[in-house]
Protein backbone atom coordinates (compact mmCIF):
# COMPACT_ATOMS: atom_id res chain seq x y z
CA UNK A 1 0.00 0.00 0.00
CA UNK A 2 1.06 3.45 -1.13
CA UNK A 3 0.37 7.31 -0.61
CA UNK A 4 -1.45 7.11 -4.08
CA UNK A 5 -3.94 4.22 -3.14
CA UNK A 6 -5.00 5.49 0.51
CA UNK A 7 -5.68 8.47 -1.24
CA UNK A 8 -7.30 7.29 -3.63
CA UNK A 9 -9.04 5.04 -0.33
CA UNK A 10 -9.75 8.19 1.35
CA UNK A 11 -11.10 9.94 -1.88
CA UNK A 12 -8.89 12.73 -1.17
CA UNK A 13 -7.28 15.13 -4.00
CA UNK A 14 -5.12 17.60 -2.14
CA UNK A 15 -1.84 17.26 -0.25
CA UNK A 16 -2.08 18.46 2.50
CA UNK A 17 -1.82 15.64 4.23
CA UNK A 18 0.41 13.90 2.89
CA UNK A 19 3.32 13.55 5.30
CA UNK A 20 0.61 12.31 8.18
CA UNK A 21 -1.38 9.56 6.13
CA UNK A 22 2.55 8.78 5.29
CA UNK A 23 3.20 7.94 9.03
CA UNK A 24 -0.26 6.76 9.28
CA UNK A 25 0.59 4.11 6.61
CA UNK A 26 3.31 3.11 8.88
CA UNK A 27 1.87 3.13 11.75
CA UNK A 28 -0.71 0.56 10.30
CA UNK A 29 1.77 -1.86 8.97
CA UNK A 30 3.39 -1.70 12.33
CA UNK A 31 0.54 -1.86 13.85
CA UNK A 32 -0.71 -4.98 12.22
CA UNK A 33 2.57 -6.62 12.61
CA UNK A 34 2.69 -6.00 16.34
CA UNK A 35 -0.81 -8.00 16.07
CA UNK A 36 -0.03 -10.82 14.14
CA UNK A 37 3.82 -10.97 13.38
CA UNK A 38 3.30 -10.02 9.50
CA UNK A 39 2.86 -7.79 7.23
CA UNK A 40 1.99 -8.80 3.49
CA UNK A 41 2.57 -6.08 0.84
CA UNK A 42 0.49 -6.27 -2.21
CA UNK A 43 -1.81 -8.96 -0.19
CA UNK A 44 -5.25 -7.35 -0.43
CA UNK A 45 -6.86 -8.66 3.19
CA UNK A 46 -3.58 -6.82 4.56
CA UNK A 47 -4.15 -3.91 2.64
CA UNK A 48 -7.64 -3.22 3.14
CA UNK A 49 -7.02 -3.72 7.10
CA UNK A 50 -4.21 -1.06 6.90
CA UNK A 51 -6.26 1.12 4.65
CA UNK A 52 -9.24 0.65 7.17
CA UNK A 53 -7.23 1.85 10.25
CA UNK A 54 -5.35 4.39 8.30
CA UNK A 55 -8.62 6.43 7.87
CA UNK A 56 -9.95 5.50 10.76
CA UNK A 57 -6.85 7.58 12.18
CA UNK A 58 -7.34 9.99 9.69
CA UNK A 59 -11.21 10.86 10.16
CA UNK A 60 -10.82 10.75 14.50
CA UNK A 61 -8.29 13.42 14.93
CA UNK A 62 -9.46 14.47 18.06
CA UNK A 63 -9.20 13.77 21.55
CA UNK A 64 -10.55 10.42 22.30
CA UNK A 65 -12.28 9.54 26.08
CA UNK A 66 -12.20 5.89 26.61
CA UNK A 67 -16.22 5.37 27.37
CA UNK A 68 -17.93 7.44 26.41
CA UNK A 69 -19.73 8.18 22.93
CA UNK A 70 -17.61 10.11 20.96
CA UNK A 71 -19.32 13.99 21.57
CA UNK A 72 -17.79 15.35 24.77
Amino acid sequence: MNLVDMKNYLRLDHSEDDEMLSQFIAAAKSYIVNAIGRFVDGNPQFEIVAQMLVAHWYENRGMYESGTTGSS
